[in-house]
């Protein structure tokens, strides 16, 4: 993949991609242009009863989070015609067992179905996944495959400061991916897992010092980018798509400063 389509898939105008080819009208019922959101995050209720049981207390308590009726009314305030529906940085993976995980991940893709089926013009989703265990992701991928809500398989960037995805284990799991034509959509995990954690940036509960959100997550996604690139994997997935929703990840801004060096480190060695 060259710097181009790099550009295209991190600025978010991957959307038509991600949701196929379908007309939209031009104005939203705000008067509005009419826009695709595919970075957007939901709660389902099932996965909220759960994980308030885990969690020994409640688990988010914003209606919009869960409730679809009035999601679409604030769609519709906003001229949002669609969301593409993903958890947000508050992924469990890295913390429950992965037979757990699973059994999330299960109820989170059922809901998103009975979601899309119920508003089949508003909501598609990101096939969630236990990503610690390959095999178990790649189990629930396959069972998900040729879903009509699905559009994309969601994935965190790393986790416990491992960029996983590029691990052999992992391998099946892309090729699968690519095989099915699902763009990787991903999101950095939030917190001191993430691999710009607290202890470097600040604690996320003070304002003035949340720079986990703001420099963390475009920082993750710029090494995300990079990683594909250097470590020949976009060369053994040609057709694999990457689509990285937080600013491009600043990918796009030092890319030219990447290749000078790996150029210049090329010419040095002959």
């Amino acid at each position: 993949m060259n710097r181009r389509d790099f550009v295209r898939f991190a600025s978010g105008a991957a959307a038509m991609m991600l949701l196929g080819a379908r007309k939209i009208p031009a104005q939203g019922r705000a008067g509005r242009p009419i826009s695709i959101d595919v970075h957007t995050h939901w709660i389902p209720e099932p996965y909220r009863k759960v994980m308030t049981e885990l969690a020994s207390e409640p688990f988010d308590s914003n209606p919009l989070n869960f409730d679809l009726d009035k999601r679409c009314k604030w769609m519709d305030q906003h001229g949002v015609q669609m969301h593409l529906l993903t958890l947000s940085g508050r992924m469990p993976w890295q913390w429950v067992p992965p037979d757990v995980g699973a059994t999330l991940a299960r109820i989170l893709n059922d809901a998103a179905i009975e979601a899309h089926t119920a508003y089949p013009d508003r909501f598609v989703a990101g096939i969630e996944m236990s990503i610690r265990d390959p095999q178990l992701a790649l189990k629930e991928l396959n069972r998900m495959a040729g879903k009509p809500a699905m559009r994309a398989v969601h994935l965190p960037n790393s986790f416990e400061g491992k960029d996983y995805l590029f691990e052999p284990a992992y391998a099946p799991l892309l090729a699968r991916c690519e095989e099915l034509g699902y763009p990787l959509l991903f999101h950095p995990l939030d917190g001191d897992v993430n691999y710009y954690s607290k202890a470097r940036l600040g604690d996320p509960a003070s304002l003035d010092a949340n720079l986990i959100n703001t420099l963390g997550f475009p920082f993750e996604h710029a090494t995300t980018a990079a990683k594909f690139i250097i470590t020949g994997t976009l060369d053994r997935y040609p057709k694999l798509e990457i689509v990285l929703p937080h600013s491009g990840g600043v990918f796009p801004y030092i890319a030219g400063r990447m290749h000078h060096e790996y150029a210049a480190t090329a010419a040095a060695a002959n």
